[in-house]
């Protein structure tokens, strides 16, 4: 009852808000939420030096599912590659509620420790330089969640089922891995279970093996480089049906889809536009990254949903019939070519996934319903953003993903360009195959493609926070359009960005730009006769943005708004190796910023001079005075302006 009852309200949504924008419109706080990052008090793990030693080429998990203790066993083989001149020893993610058995390196047995969430396995003899070895961790246990799904046994009718969610790093919290995604591997991953049961996984089924115990193992192989978050499980009473995506060159990739029988009907209908959903991604982003193997989708107990690689988890709740929540599985499609083919360096650049995947879905409303879908959908995320894009506190927060595809939005609007914009997307996606990227790549091969600097643009919409407000007013002086434009913001710095406005007769329309650099500016366009009764700034929404049409006044105040002197915060923080620190001035003066150790010496100085009013935005490179790398460690931001003397913490880690 409780099922229909939420399908109908889906459809009669639906048919209300074609755009999602008053129902659940905080879906991706569902789908990812920030509380996942505060469970288990294992996310943000940090880099550690041992991550760099080897290289994971290829993983082999083989695992039984035991429904009645509600537990696994099985085992886990990393085939690696020594990247360094020696390594004494080879560390992996677990976590401390499982059990390990046994440990066997190249064969033989090793000393091994569990603790921490990690396991340390002793290399005796040393392993040297391009040595490739296998290491072998048998284990069991009932692994715990997380939070966020990470590992959750769950009843749909009746039916007791299995599902894990390892973003970004629960992977630890039921097999032993290297939990970090810039370490990407070819996987054969096996699952015994209840020969009722199906075990949808990632890439290629080899064999469904019968036991004639009343169990059968599901076998798995991925041929293309894995990231261990996207490596999933999926256990449940599934019906399977394939449907199939033809390419412009007549190839055809199978859509395999794993449903529940109470959804099944629902589910037939949600699901039948993934074909249309890939003509459009392909046309957008280029040739599905994993044609040799499949594509499809695993219904699980969430309301929303997850991209592991070529078998997407979606979550129940999406599949009620009325197509209410196609943009989820563009979404998740999407995330094939962003995240899955190029994925995030780490998680501070998760943005580099979720932003063009959010952006995936506009454009899929602009492909259904023209340039006025996409303006109602982009006006429908538009919120209130105060923190950056990149390396949000809030890792899978609103500026992480609508801001995100605001970043791509703005961008193709500046270009005027789609095929132009599209292209330099592809490239970027072909720079880095089944590969890593991290934002300073983005922004690097955007530039090179375009030939354009984007310094500024991505210090102020991917580094830096808020947005500008701009107050603007127009006059017609001897033909000519006036228009005084001011930036009114104080909670952040100058933005330059062009403005699009459209001027509108009684009959026709003019449209023109301007580039805004200042704070206050006035224009002089010539009217040629065109006789303007209104005007219109933005009027395509292109511009992420406040603005307030007010009477013309060409006295209106110069110089930038009145601003407190404070500390901003720092971008990245908790940072390495470098970061930027942003404060604001009241009056320009000589002003002091030093860097301090948590004993109070003085380590380094950022500035020591004038500046003048307004915010400051400087870069520490985590070097002392003499040039030497700082260790990790608390540090004092340490600010003197006049008497006025400010301190902020940042947080170095290594």
């Amino acid at each position: 009852m409780k099922l229909a009852l939420a399908l109908l309200m889906i459809a009669a949504f639906a048919m209300a808000d074609p755009y999602g924008s008053e129902f659940l419109q905080e879906l991706e706080s569902s789908i990812k939420g920030p509380e996942l990052c505060t469970k288990g008090g294992l996310a943000g793990r940090q880099s550690r030096q041992s991550d760099e030693d080897w290289d994971d080429l290829n993983v082999t998990l083989n695992l039984e599912v035991m429904f009645d203790t509600q537990s696994i066993q099985g085992f886990v083989v990393h085939e690696g590659r020594v990247l360094v001149p020696t390594i004494d020893f080879i560390e992996l993610d677990f976590h401390d509620d499982m059990i390990v058995t046994d440990v066997a390196l190249n064969g033989s047995g090793a000393g091994w420790s569990h603790l921490n969430h990690k396991i340390i396995v002793t290399a005796s003899p040393q392993l040297s330089q391009d040595q490739e070895f296998v290491l072998q961790i048998e284990f069991e246990g009932s692994p715990p969640n997380l939070g966020w799904g990470s590992f959750e046994w769950y009843e749909h009718e009746g039916v007791m089922s299995v599902a894990t969610l390892s973003e970004p790093e629960n992977a630890r919290g039921w097999w032993p891995c290297k939990d970090v995604p810039n370490d990407k591997f070819t996987a054969d991953v096996s699952y015994r279970v209840p020969s009722e049961f199906s075990a949808p996984g990632n890439g290629l089924l080899q064999a469904v093996v019968d036991h004639g115990d009343g169990s059968s193992t599901w076998h798995w192989h991925e041929s293309y480089p894995i990231s261990t978050y996207l490596i999933s499980m999926t256990v449940s009473n599934f019906l399977h049906y394939t449907d199939h995506y033809v390419n412009a060159e007549g190839d055809s990739i199978p859509i395999e889809n794993y449903v529940w029988p109470e959804v099944w009907d629902g589910a037939q209908e949600d699901l039948s536009i993934t074909p249309e959903a890939f003509s459009l991604m392909e046309s957008l982003f280029g040739e599905y990254p994993f044609k040799e193997e499949k594509y499809g989708h695993a219904i699980f107990q969430w309301p929303g949903a997850m991209e592991h690689t070529t078998m997407t988890s979606y979550g129940w709740y999406l599949v009620g019939g009325s197509h209410y929540f196609d943009r989820i599985l563009v979404h998740e499609l999407a995330h094939s070519w962003f995240g899955n083919y190029v994925t995030l360096q780490d998680w501070e650049n998760v943005w580099l996934n979720e932003g063009p995947a959010k952006y995936s879905e506009a454009l899929w409303f602009e492909h259904r319903d023209g340039p006025t879908g996409l303006r109602y959908y982009m006006e429908s995320i538009d919120t209130d953003f105060e923190g950056p894009v990149y390396n949000n506190p809030d890792l899978f927060g609103n500026e992480v993903y609508r801001k995100g595809a605001w970043v791509l939005h703005m961008l193709r609007g500046m270009l005027q360009d789609d095929g132009l914009f599209f292209e330099a997307l592809r490239n970027y996606l072909s720079l880095h195959p089944y590969g890593n990227a991290h934002t300073t790549d983005f922004q690097a091969e955007l530039e090179a493609y375009l030939n354009m600097d984007l310094e500024q643009y991505f210090q102020q919409w991917v580094y830096g926070v808020e947005r500008p407000n701009y107050e603007w007013g127009w006059t017609v002086e001897e033909d000519h359009l006036i228009i005084r434009v001011d930036q009114v913001q104080i909670d952040t710095g100058l933005f330059e960005m062009p403005l699009h406005f459209r001027a509108y007769s009684a009959s026709d329309s003019m449209e023109f730009r301007v580039d805004n650099q200042e704070w206050h500016e006035a224009y002089a366009i010539p009217l040629n006769g065109f006789l303007i009764e209104e005007l219109a700034l933005d009027p395509d929404l292109w511009l992420l943005k406040h603005e307030t049409e007010v009477p013309y006044d060409p006295t209106s105040a110069e110089g930038p708004p009145a601003y407190p002197t404070a500390i901003s915060g720092n971008y990245p923080n908790p940072f390495n190796p470098s970061t930027r620190v942003a404060f604001t001035l009241a009056e320009r003066g000589h002003v002091r910023l030093t860097v301090h150790d948590a004993a109070g010496r003085r380590v380094a100085t950022i500035v020591d001079g004038i500046l003048n009013a307004g915010p400051q935005d400087l870069g520490f490179d985590a070097r002392d005075h003499a040039g030497r790398k700082l260790s990790s460690g608390i540090y004092l931001i340490q600010l003197e302006v006049n008497s006025e003397r400010l301190t902020h913490r940042i947080l170095l880690l290594k």
